[in-house]
C-alpha cells in the first residue's frame, strides 16, 4: 500500500509490478471468476476517525490557497 499525491488528487494505491493482484481481489474480475473483497474500503472505514481529522484539515489548508473559492464550495 502507498500514497499517491499529485497537485489534482491523493489517493492510495494497492499493488504495484511485482503485486498485480490487489485490485483485482478488491474490486473483483468477473471473468476471471474473482469476486470483490473490498479489504481497502472496510480498512478505510474502520480507521475513519484516526485519518479522517488530518484529511479534513489537509483539505481546508489547501482550499484557503484557492483564490475565490471557499472551503465548502462557495464563493469568497
Amino acid at each position: 500500500m502507498r500514497v499517491r499525491v499529485s497537485r489534482t488528487k491523493a489517493g492510495v494505491i494497492g499493488g504495484n509490478n511485482a503485486v498485480l493482484y490487489a485490485g483485482p481481489i478488491h474490486w473483483g474480475w468477473p471473468d476471471r471468476r474473482i469476486r470483490e473483497n473490498q479489504f481497502l474500503s472496510r480498512a478505510a472505514v474502520t480507521t475513519q476517525d484516526k485519518w479522517l481529522p488530518e484529511y479534513v484539515t489537509a483539505v481546508d489548508t489547501a482550499m484557503a490557497q484557492v483564490k475565490g473559492v471557499s472551503a465548502y464550495g462557495g464563493t469568497g
